[in-house]
């Protein structure tokens, strides 16, 4: 079978990025993260927090609230479960799960979007994956610098079943389609 490749270069200016990744800010902040929930459990033994109806976790600019939230403290790992929103600054996460490694700047986003603010990057996929020195793998996946009001479909998109993006620079993506206003215009 062919696969397709298409390169692709993510148009935002790089001396931004340092100030942009919300999983590289959460563990450089000072202070616990505090977790507040219709109901709050702690296994003193293994160290992990379960937290679930209207859980929300903070830590000074950061926030990420969900059905259900663990947080595996020796693992520095929290896992968010249901409807999860995280916003850090002016950027906003939305998944139906998500794990984040606060030590390694990392985490998996299920059925997730991404936007950073700055330069509009926006991304959407089954599988988001952030993985180190601002780079993202995406699994059937959309991305898009364009700003459009909601409800209205992006003038441009590129779309694949997978794609590798490194934020501020350039991105791979296979089996490749550009849509214009959702539809296909090249593939």
């Amino acid at each position: 079978a062919f696969t397709a490749v298409l390169v692709l270069r993510v148009f935002l200016p790089s001396p931004a990025l340092a100030q942009l990744d919300p999983f590289e800010k959460v563990h450089e902040k000072k202070g616990p993260i505090n977790i507040t929930a219709g109901h709050v459990e702690y296994d003193k033994a293994n160290k992990i927090v379960t937290a679930t109806g209207q859980a929300k976790a903070t830590q000074q600019d950061f926030s990420i609230s969900a059905d259900k939230l663990i947080y595996y403290d020796e693992e520095k790992r929290l896992e968010a479960i249901g409807n999860v929103v995280m916003q850090e600054w002016e950027n906003l996460y939305k998944a139906d799960r998500m794990v984040i490694d606060t030590e390694n700047e990392t985490g998996v986003l299920i059925n997730g979007e991404v936007y950073l603010a700055a330069g509009n990057f926006q991304l959407c996929g089954n599988r988001v994956e952030k993985l180190p020195n601002d780079r993202y793998h995406i699994e059937d996946g959309i991305y898009t610098t364009c700003t459009c009001p909601p409800g209205e479909k992006p003038s441009w998109t590129f779309q694949g079943s997978r794609m590798d993006v490194t934020y501020g620079n350039y991105g791979a993506v296979s089996n490749a389609r550009l849509n214009a206003k959702g539809i296909p215009i090249f593939y």
